[in-house]
């Protein structure tokens, strides 16, 4: 378990004065995607600041000059592109790159009216006022707060199963590498556990109610979003009981719902965040000194009834760090008080009435805990979702996601690590003279080499992942509210792995010789190479219906999809390379080898049904279906069904109800079967 204290939180726009370059080069980009020239017609905002009289050559000495600053009211940082126009005229303008503006205000005008794409309008007040400073708060409107849920999305109010959703403005709070850290304490009935704490796996494992591992969807897509930009989160949704059910056979464990951010109509908004982090270990044993130590190891020697190793004279001079009796700390020697972690994230987001864009750019580097330098993590990641409207009845999107990440670490196994750190005894130094590695104490281990890749030898291990989404959508012209849509998620992961691990002596210094005695020896020399490639299909198509008849409305889904997949992998590995400096296959023993390699596919097939029906917004019945079947099991108990109703009642919109303390009082009830087949084997 990890703590994080942030140095820099957050570095904007109006924070890169250092940068004249980006600067111009940002100014650019707001230029061409925010134009100074706006007709009346489209924004009701023209960009010149000279009033209705004046000339385009001189500012009317009926004008007031005002300054100010526009800022978004979550993060406190400046709003490019925000429009500002003197309330009952046609003079505005728009913020810079850092958020500030200046307007000429005609003579007896004092109101200027703020707006931003996403945020509530405000209008000030200008009171002989000449710096304005404007805090626009993001638009929510109440009760139509969108839901992500399964195949789709609804709005709470028209919820009827058991959904918990987390938003990027909560999830961007705090500086993580691994967003499954996010979600602790912040979903009710889900359980957050840290696990190694290691950079690059220190993620959370989550568990809905309790449960095993839940399904986990990204934008659709079946993966593990441990490894995804925090930043590129819209939201997370937590489906429970008869909301999961949609998922049938996977769906026993609950699921867990990843949205990434997408674009919307308007002027280009370009967001750089910054963070530096510094990690330490949560906390740490606190080892006996080695007074303590010969102490206690008399005393057990004593009551196993064996001579004592150490004497009472002995166990004083340790008391007294007498010369040839130190005490050691060997955890102070393999961990260092701070690691450091950087995060890099730019993105731009807007669009049109018929196109719209997010793209975003990150960066990760994550240093551990250790002196050695080693178990150090990187990642690289590039985002692009894009939605375009074709006509009045078709529309398309593309969205593209890929990443590269870097780990390197020793050979060593963690545990034998820690374990030998729990055993060292203080007695002994952990650093020889001559930088030798030093022993514990027991079986030839020294737990600080091992931490250490310059002894033990090095793995490196490299992944690339490529997952995204095409489809398309097209409205019915001839029923109204029907939508059919057609799309295809796919994934591909490659991974590559390179250990070369060393064999070392473990030393222990005799002063009084001033030599050196060897007490073991740890490891082998080898060489190992290992590739893997995972590739994952699912196309589906879908049809929807949406409608409200005066106090009635109907919603419907009816879906198919296939799911294929196919692992391939290969690895070999050598002892003995000729030379240190050529840990490579063939540079070693051509008869101490081992080869492999595996392949291995599976397919799933799936059909979805659901239907909803709602009276007055007080009476809400939802009812699912789905059939799977899976390669897992035999031809004659191939498919599974599961079913879930579910409804709920409004009570706050009941005319019999007035009370004016309550916002909304709802009962839920539901019924779901669903199923778990991850870890059966495949029918052979």
């Amino acid at each position: 378990m990890w703590f994080r204290k942030n140095l820099n939180t957050e570095f904007m726009l109006h924070k890169l004065k250092s940068s004249t370059l980006l600067r111009i080069v940002l100014l650019v980009l707001v230029v061409m995607c925010c134009p100074t020239s706006m007709s009346a017609s489209n924004s009701g905002v023209s960009t010149s600041n000279t009033p209705e009289s004046g000339s385009d050559t001189q500012v009317s000495k009926q004008v007031k000059r005002v300054t100010g600053l526009v800022i978004d009211g979550i993060d406190g940082l400046p709003l490019i592109g925000a429009n500002i126009i003197v309330k009952g005229t046609f003079v505005g303008t728009v913020s810079d790159i850092n958020g500030k503006f200046t307007l000429n205000v005609p003579e007896k005008k004092d109101t200027l009216i703020i707006s931003f794409l996403g945020y509530n309008t405000l209008e000030v007040g200008i009171d002989g006022k000449d710096y304005i400073k404007a805090t626009l708060n993001p638009r929510q409107i109440v009760g139509e707060d969108v839901v992500v849920i399964g195949y789709g999305t609804t709005t709470k109010k028209n919820l009827t199963g058991s959904v918990s959703q987390v938003t990027s403005e909560k999830l961007t709070q705090v500086t993580v590498s691994n967003p499954t850290d996010l979600l602790a304490g912040r979903v009710p009935g889900l359980i957050t556990k840290s696990n190694t704490g290691l950079p690059g796996q220190g993620g959370s494992s989550l568990r809905i109610r309790g449960y095993s591992d839940p399904l986990i969807l990204v934008d659709g897509i079946q993966m593990d979003f441990s490894s995804i930009d925090p930043n590129d989160i819209a939201s997370i949704s937590v489906l429970k009981d008869a909301s999961a059910a949609i998922y049938g056979a996977r769906a026993g464990n609950g699921v867990i719902l990843v949205t990434t951010k997408r674009g919307e109509s308007g002027n280009a908004r370009i967001k750089i965040r910054s963070d530096v982090s510094y990690q330490a270990p949560t906390q740490l044993i606190t080892p006996v000194n080695a007074a303590q130590f010969a102490e206690m190891w008399r005393e057990g020697q004593i009551n196993s009834g064996v001579n004592e190793t150490f004497t009472l004279d002995e166990i004083r001079k340790y008391q007294i760090d007498t010369a040839g009796y130190h005490s050691y700390n060997w955890y102070d020697a393999a961990f260092r008080e701070w690691a450091p972690m950087q995060s890099f994230n730019a993105s731009v987001s807007g669009g049109s009435k018929d196109i719209s864009y997010f793209l975003s750019v990150g960066q990760l580097n994550q240093e551990s805990a250790f002196k050695s330098g080693d178990y150090n993590y990187s990642r690289y990641n590039i985002r692009s979702n894009l939605d375009a409207k074709v006509n009045k009845y078709l529309g398309a999107y593309v969205n593209l996601s890929v990443r590269t990440e870097n780990t390197d670490r020793t050979t060593a196994n963690l545990d034998d690590v820690f374990g030998g750190l729990m055993r060292a005894q203080p007695r002994y130094n952990p650093i020889n003279p001559d930088g030798s590695p030093s022993y514990a104490g027991f079986g030839g281990v020294s737990p600080a080499a091992l931490s250490n890749s310059k002894y033990s030898g090095i793995t490196e291990e490299n992944q690339d992942r490529i997952e995204g989404a095409i489809g398309s959508k097209l409205t019915v012209p001839s029923i109204e509210g029907m939508e059919a849509e057609a799309r295809l998620n796919f994934r591909y992961t490659g991974s590559s792995s390179w250990i070369s691990s060393k064999q070392f002596e473990v030393f222990e210094y005799i002063p009084e010789i001033d030599d050196y005695v060897v007490r073991g020896a740890n490891g082998l020399n080898r060489v190992s190479r290992n590739e893997y490639q995972d590739r994952w299909l699912n196309p589906t198509v879908s049809l929807r219906y949406d409608r409200a008849f005066e106090n009635h409305r109907i919603s419907g889904l009816a879906l198919a999809e296939y799911i294929t997949s196919e692992r391939k992998g290969f690895s070999a590995s050598r002892l003995n390379p000729i030379s240190p400096d050529l840990p490579y296959l063939f540079a070693s023993d051509a008869e101490a080898i081992d080869n492999n390699d595996s392949w291995t596919e599976s397919a799933r097939m799936s059909y979805v049904g659901r239907a909803q029906y709602s009276y007055q917004n007080r009476y809400r019945l939802e009812a699912t279906l789905r059939a799977d079947a899976t390669h897992k099991f035999s031809p004659d108990s191939r498919w599974g069904y599961f079913p879930s109703i579910s409804g709920s009642w409004s009570i706050n919109n009941e005319p019999f109800f007035k009370v004016d303390a309550i916002d909304e009082l709802r009962l839920r009830v539901s019924y779901s079967k669903t199923g778990q087949d991850d870890g059966v084997a495949a029918f052979c």
